[in-house]
């Protein structure tokens, strides 16, 4: 079934050769990177490190259909070392407000500890400074290669690029929604094309349901992997082992919970043969 079948698209009113948002988005987005990275420096806000890391994913899904420009695609490879610097680390801090919630107030505080000095230490090395760099380059970058060449089909790669991660994510769903194992694989290709659509939410946005369903499934999905990164780490950690059989029960009760999840969200996207008839996923986007 090909892609711009699967999933039709109400246009939207906004012109296709307006790209001057994108210029707006990015400016905000370095905004907020550096008034997280200030927070950070200054440990005066324990969710910096998480909204540092939502700020680059959203500039990295700014960039997806940007990346056939090698000069605007120097910063999607920046964001995304980025990101993989500091994922143990977030982890990490996750696990320590689970261990604040369940009263291990010195274990929270001796992981909490551990986390703010590694941040800001990642925070000082070269990658940080080049996502730095390349924010502050990057309008300058997209303004000429807007005057030296023919944008007017972005919009367009981007409703063919939802259209496309809605049908790999349908067909990822038919052959592993019920196999743990492939969990987190699903989880990121929803991330994927939620962040998309709402960093082109001016072009394309999901009909409410799917939205719902989508946002659902990526929270059910990650406090899964949360727990099954809690019990890992119990059995490497002799000082959390109490409390592994606590997650163990937690996250079998979080894995039937997946499994009805994605079912639903596999049911809104597939076909009914016997109807013959589409979910629309998408709707017309008003302004």
């Amino acid at each position: 079934m090909r892609p711009d079948r699967a999933f039709p698209l109400a246009p939207s009113r906004m012109p296709a050769s307006s790209t001057d948002f994108l210029i707006a988005r990015l400016i905000g987005l370095q905004v907020d990177y550096l008034y997280t990275a200030q927070c950070i420096e200054s440990a005066s806000d324990g969710e910096a490190l998480h909204d540092l890391r939502i700020t680059l994913r959203g500039v990295r899904s700014l960039l997806r259909p940007l990346r056939q420009w090698p000069e605007l695609a120097v910063l999607d490879q920046a964001a995304a070392a980025l990101l993989t610097s500091t994922s143990g680390l977030r982890d990490a801090q996750v696990l320590a407000q689970e261990l604040e919630r369940l009263g291990w107030q010195a274990e929270a505080s001796r992981r909490r500890a551990y986390v703010e000095q590694s941040v800001r230490l990642c925070l000082r090395k070269p990658i940080a400074k080049r996502v730095l760099g390349e924010l502050e380059r990057w309008p300058a970058a997209f303004r000429k290669i807007r005057s030296g060449s023919d944008l007017k089909n972005i919009r367009k790669l981007v409703r063919r690029r939802v259209k496309r991660d809605l049908v790999q994510l349908r067909e990822v769903l038919e052959k592993s929604h019920d196999s743990p194992h492939d969990w987190h694989a699903i989880r990121l290709r929803i991330k994927r094309v939620r962040y998309l659509c709402e960093s082109y939410a001016n072009w394309v946005r999901p009909d409410d349901a799917l939205l719902n369903d989508l946002k659902r499934a990526q929270s059910i999905l990650g406090n899964e992997h949360d727990l099954s990164l809690w019990c890992t780490s119990g059995d490497k950690d002799q000082s959390l082992r109490p409390l592994i059989n606590g997650w163990l029960s937690a996250r079998t009760e979080a894995q039937h919970e997946v499994q009805t999840v994605l079912a639903a969200l596999l049911e809104r996207l597939t076909t009914s043969r016997k109807e013959r008839k589409h979910v629309p996923p998408l709707k017309p986007v008003k302004g």
